[in-house]
């Protein structure tokens, strides 16, 4: 076909046939075929409908797996300021990873996900991630920001920054342009996300409270049988991550080998929720410091002893103030005092008895 040349592209779907002009072909024959694979799925859903039934114990089964379980749920440690008690809170978020809600994907059926690029520059990139419900007719969608732009602090030979910045340290940070693997990881981290958001807001909520105290139960018992064995898996996985046990004694206070079932449970929440790209090392050390505050003899305290330690600091110093202000106002008052005994001590003089003066009479 010569450049400039229209096309004629005749289609037929459920009896109806529609005759399109358009110079783009290509473009015609890929939106033909998302709708023949959209026509399928739901002529397939129509046939096949999915059992919740069936649907909650496959998921139920896979949670019986102790490596899924472990995976199953993330864990992001953070302080919130509680205006009541004036302190800062420690609260804990979990959910679910992004490995259950591909287990639902699979186990939910007659479902699809998809992400597709609808906007790019040289800054960023627009994604829109969609899943579809063919059985239910849902449709849910989102809209994914994939920067392509990353700082530093520091810059490497060859280096050209975009720009620059000082942070809160007065230290410079660098803007650069993302290399493709950079871009390639942001971007499949911030997909998966957005489709684990909308995979789970379309399974039912009873489901997921099932799912979620049975990866619980699972995790404590492996804990019972061998603590030892958990606790050597747990410090393993972090070191791919290059977190070293000291870190991890650092985090949490104490040594790694006297931890509880409920810390395991927090540092393997806290290591998926670094696999799935949802924080850093760096963020979750970050959220300990804050509720962390040092004594007058360096001690490291939280929560409601924080406050203790807070009001007594409080109170000592109003003593100091309250001394401070006694020592002025008896370094004010002594010789106003003095004044007033060496008055006191001299008789009163008539006036008469005064001295005369000359030529008076």
């Amino acid at each position: 076909m010569a450049n400039g040349e229209t096309a004629i592209v005749t289609t037929e779907s459920f009896g109806a046939i529609e005759r399109q002009r358009n110079a783009e072909v290509a473009s015609i024959a890929m939106a033909a075929k998302v709708k023949a694979n959209i026509e399928a799925a739901c002529i397939m859903a129509e046939r096949h409908p999915r059992d919740m039934l069936q649907v909650r114990a496959q998921l139920l089964q896979e949670c019986e797996r102790p490596r899924f379980a472990e995976k199953a749920r993330y864990s992001l440690p953070r302080t919130k300021y509680n205006p009541d008690t004036n302190e800062r809170e420690k609260v804990e978020i979990t959910g679910f990873s992004i490995r259950f809600a591909e287990a639902a994907l699979r186990h939910m059926g007659n479902m699809s996900g998809s992400s597709e690029v609808v906007y790019e520059d040289d800054e960023k990139l627009t994604i829109a991630v969609t899943v579809r419900d063919y059985e239910r007719n849902a449709i849910l969608d989102d809209v994914v920001l994939v920067s392509k732009t990353t700082e530093r602090s520091f810059l490497r030979r060859g280096d050209n920054p975009i720009s620059s910045r000082t942070n809160s340290q007065g230290k410079p940070v660098y803007t650069l342009a993302a290399t493709v693997d950079e871009i390639t990881q942001r971007k499949n981290q911030l997909v998966s996300k957005s489709l684990r958001t909308l995979v789970l807001r379309l399974l039912p909520a009873d489901i997921k409270e099932e799912c979620e105290e049975r990866c619980i139960a699972i995790g404590k018992d492996k804990f019972a049988k061998d603590p030892n064995a958990e606790i050597k898996r747990v410090v393993d996985s972090f070191e791919k991550l290059r977190v070293m046990p000291a870190q991890l004694a650092e985090y949490l206070g104490h040594p790694v080998a006297s931890i509880d079932v409920n810390e395991l449970q927090m540092l393997r929440g806290i290591f998926q929720a670094i696999s799935d790209g949802d924080a850093t090392w760096t963020e979750i050390l970050e959220a300990r410091n804050e509720e962390r505050t040092p004594t007058e003899d360096g001690e490291l305290v939280t929560g409601s002893r924080q406050a203790a330690v807070g009001a007594a600091l409080d109170k000592a110093h109003a003593k100091l103030a309250e001394r401070a202000k006694e020592r002025a106002t008896k370094a004010a008052k002594p010789p106003q005092a003095a004044a007033t005994a060496a008055d006191a001590s001299q008789p009163a003089q008539p006036p008469s008895a005064r001295p005369r003066e000359p030529g008076e009479d």
